[in-house]
């Protein structure tokens, strides 16, 4: 097996080269450095150009950084960056849940809420929400009319709204707003 630096080498002259990236990444793997393999994998999903990859190549990242490393917050932003290369990412979707089923009671709340709405209308809901894409390159990205997106919006953000409507002034407090949850 190559060293480390030869892998390294042969990845800076040629960023094509899959062998040298996946027995890079196992090297780092097998020896726990974890730090080395997130910016191994990283770089390469800003380099690849499939976005279907870069996106798992993101959600990877944010694996190591939450599970190895502990960092959440920058796992999320990764997680973020998957949904962002790929909308249609499930991988993204489900690490990013895991990730904020660990924020508390109303966190988990409003997780509920997501999972009890169709699937379509949670993609659009995030989509619009945490990706702010517009209507549009909503309805381009998941092919639906636009309409048809604005209206999932929509009735997601009703849905969600009376099913924590109940949690009175105290809950709501936490989105921002005293007294109601927009």
């Amino acid at each position: 097996m190559d060293s480390v630096e030869a892998l390294a080498e042969r990845l800076r002259s040629n960023p094509a080269d899959r062998e040298a990236y996946q027995s890079l990444r196992a090297l780092y793997r097998s020896h726990g450095d974890y730090g080395s393999l997130a910016n191994l994998v990283a770089g390469w999903a800003a380099w690849v150009g499939d976005d279907h990859a870069a996106a798992a190549a993101y959600v990877e990242v944010g694996d190591v950084l939450a599970q190895q490393l502990g960092d959440a917050a920058q796992a999320e932003g990764f997680y973020l960056e998957a949904l962002r290369r790929d909308p249609l990412c499930v991988a993204g979707f489900d690490a990013l849940d895991a990730l904020l089923e660990n924020q508390g009671d109303f966190d988990d709340e409003v997780l509920s809420a997501l999972h009890e709405i169709s699937d379509v209308a949670r993609m659009c809901l995030l989509l619009r929400v945490v990706q702010q894409l517009s209507y549009e390159d909503i309805a381009q990205t998941i092919q639906i009319p636009a309409g048809t997106a604005m209206s999932h919006v929509h009735r997601a953000k009703r849905s969600i709204r009376e099913r924590l409507k109940d949690r009175g002034k105290e809950s709501s407090k936490y989105c921002g707003h005293e007294g109601n949850v927009r």
